[in-house]
């Protein structure tokens, strides 16, 4: 039975530490685009730049909910 409990716990730390990962890249990808969206000039590239970082914000609010349910905390950014 202990075998099983280990298991588990160790799947439950990977999960945790891929949703760590995923989120700190999602965070990486808010600061790019952001960065780029400030420097860019043409209006085409600016819609296409803030459609990007909506939809990459919205990934980064699941991925932070994911790993708060999964038992992991989110440090306020």
């Amino acid at each position: 039975m202990a075998l099983s409990s280990d298991r588990n716990i160790v799947t439950e730390a990977t999960i945790l530490a891929g949703l760590n990962l995923a989120l700190s890249y999602e965070n990486a990808a808010v600061d790019r685009l952001q960065k780029r969206l400030s420097e860019s000039i043409l209006p085409e590239v600016k819609d296409k730049l803030t459609r990007h970082l909506v939809q990459t914000r919205g990934n980064k609010n699941i991925t932070g909910t994911n790993l708060r349910v999964d038992g992991g905390s989110v440090a306020s950014v």
